[in-house]
């Protein structure tokens, strides 16, 4: 059941992509970050439950602003390595499989380690049996007494360890010293006593199954073992029945093998694991990105930037920071949508979105609020550095010309832009509040900016009057012309 579970895995990884290669951040997404050099810091707005929430997890659209999203930009990883059908390395992939596990590697050799040290200890009232009080067994008290003394250093520096290269040829040389170990003790054995051949058959099945380590490691760690073993045996044939050294050396290569079979399966297991959390991981990011980034103009959605809104809100009354959002609106959009195509309004769409990111901060939280609405929160900007924003944007836009089939499309923008009051309980009525001045600058006769001007219910008007090429404006807004600064 488990070599077909892990074989399903090994073959439903090839049509999926590894998470933490994935996306570019979008800047609408990472503008909701902690900005490092504010004090206070810009909160991540995220909520809690977003894997990597703080950790800079990729939820990325395009990232360019032109809100050309093909996707999340996947990268290729190295061919899997395998030995007889078992898996035994993913890759490129393959150190950060090590890495996650590297603490919980430790944590179980460091239990096979101190397994050794209480049967090294144990077993020396039963030296003491065989041997009683000479020099022999004063010899083979001070092989375990260093034995145990090089085990307790190993437990401690295990504490410590953090890297993968380090634990690897750490774990080999305690591994060696154990097989150093055994030789002593059996050197030191009368010449009629080897039972202790047959508890030393246990030792490379623990390098196999319990002390965790490469493949490669632990077989040489075994072998080692079981080569010294069998050469104290031999060496001593007079001593060793011939059928009992033929039964030990069946059993050490029966040992090995079938350790080395099963740890070949374990880690085998463990990969197609780790790759199917990677996979299920990268999924899930994925879904993240497509729930939280326009996939039209590479900016947030409305539910992401609301939920920025709000947890922006929270932040700026607890520090007592300035919050200004710009409200905007496509002017005669409908019109070029209809007389153009569809297509025709997606590129404006785009190339708009492109021209807001290009004049926003990092920490700016640009999102679509629907059609050809959007929204730009400014964290910690007063209204006068808000309505050069807005003033820009609105240039910038109103000289932009998008060839399209030979006719250049021109179309304009109208914004309002309102700042955080005291008498706003939730983000509805700062939105309410700039979408009204949004329709100021509509019916003052579009290409505009409407700002509030001191305290809610006042208002300044930036800008001058423009045309939107191939719209008929007298049918869709009232024209007029105003001041380029008038009050109201």
């Amino acid at each position: 059941m488990l070599r077909s579970l892990a074989s399903w895995a090994h073959d439903d990884r090839r049509s999926k992509a590894r998470p933490d290669r994935v996306e570019q951040e979008s800047p609408e997404v990472s503008s909701a970050r902690p900005h490092r050099s504010s004090d206070p810091p810009v909160r991540d707005w995220r909520p809690r439950s977003w894997p990597g929430r703080g950790r800079g997890v990729d939820l990325s659209g395009s990232g360019d602003g032109s809100g050309t999203s093909a996707g999340p930009v996947l990268e290729s990883r190295g061919q899997d390595s395998e030995f007889f059908g078992f898996l035994v390395g993913l890759g490129d992939l393959e150190n950060e499989y090590r890495l996650h596990h590297l603490s919980d590697d430790a944590a179980q050799s460091r239990i096979a380690y101190f397994l050794w040290l209480v049967s090294s200890i144990t077993l020396v009232y039963f030296d003491y049996l065989v041997l009683g009080p000479t020099r022999a067994f004063a010899t083979m008290v001070a092989v375990r007494v260093i034995f145990a003394c090089a085990l307790i250093g190993s437990l401690l520096i295990f504490r410590h360890i953090s890297t993968v290269r380090h634990y690897d040829w750490m774990t080999l040389g305690v591994s060696l010293v154990m097989a150093a170990f055994v030789y002593s003790i059996n050197a030191s054995r009368p010449p009629d006593y080897f039972a202790n051949f047959v508890l030393d058959i246990l030792f490379p099945l623990s390098m196999y199954l319990v002390v965790r380590n490469r493949l490669l490691f632990c077989t040489i760690a075994a072998c080692a073992f079981s080569a010294v073993d069998l050469f104290s045996l031999i060496a001593d044939r007079h001593a060793v029945p011939p059928m009992f050294r033929n039964v030990v050396i069946a059993s050490h290569v029966l040992a090995n093998i079938m350790g080395f079979l099963v740890a070949a399966e374990i880690n085998s297991f463990r990969r197609r694991a780790y790759r199917l959390y990677c996979d299920e991981i990268s999924s899930r990011r994925l879904i993240e990105r497509i729930a939280s980034v326009d996939d039209l103009t590479g900016s947030v959605t409305r539910r992401s930037f609301l939920e920025a809104l709000d947890h922006e809100m929270l932040r700026s009354r607890r520090f007592g920071r300035s919050l200004t959002i710009i409200v905007m609106d496509l002017d005669g959009f409908k019109k070029i949508n209809d007389s153009h195509g569809h297509y025709a309004g997606d590129e404006l769409l785009r190339h708009f979105a492109s021209t807001v990111t290009s004049q926003k901060r990092e920490i700016d939280v640009f999102g679509r609020l629907g059609g050809e609405e959007f929204c730009l929160m400014l964290p910690e900007t007063s209204l006068d550095g808000a309505a050069l924003v807005a003033e820009r944007v609105r240039e910038t836009w109103a000289s932009f010309e998008l060839p399209f089939d030979g006719v250049p499309l021109r179309s304009t923008v109208s914004l309002g832009v309102a700042t955080l009051a005291a008498t706003d309980d939730s983000y509805h009525s700062l939105l309410r509040r700039a979408d009204g001045l949004l329709y100021d600058a509509k019916h003052l006769g579009r290409n505009r900016v409407v700002i509030e001007s001191g305290s809610p219910g006042t208002k300044v008007t930036i800008g001058s009057h423009a045309v939107v090429a191939g719209a008929d404006e007298s049918s869709d807004e009232t024209t007029g012309a105003s001041p380029r600064f008038s009050s109201n």
